[in-house]
């Protein structure tokens, strides 16, 4: 096994403006001072996790609204495009279409 040192402050800052696009310079570098002791693979599944649950909110609302006539659907799944890497937002598309079903047939 090769050991890997943890990565430093100026390290960790990159990682969080790769997997964080959403955040501003001040953010990264709090971020980055936060997150003493964590490694570059658990910051990236932190920032994976935080957008993962971020769109679950997004969609739940929508869906809790009851979403009619497509266009504040069209406007989430938008704004989840621009959060979202390509694989997770297909997932989540899917996901959606599931739930809006489910919803129907409840309905």
């Amino acid at each position: 096994m090769i050991p890997y040192p943890l990565p430093d402050v100026a390290t960790r800052g990159e990682v969080f403006q790769r997997y964080a696009k959403q955040f501003n310079a001040m953010n990264y570098k709090t971020l980055a001072v936060e997150s003493e002791g964590f490694s570059c693979r658990g910051i990236k599944e932190v920032c994976e996790q935080a957008e993962r649950t971020c769109a679950g909110r997004l969609v739940a609302e929508a869906i809790r609204q009851k979403v009619d006539g497509g266009k504040p659907l069209l406007l989430l799944m938008l704004l989840l495009s621009l959060l979202l890497p390509l694989r997770l937002l297909l997932l989540l598309m899917l996901l959606l279409l599931l739930m809006l079903l489910l919803l129907l047939l409840l309905l």
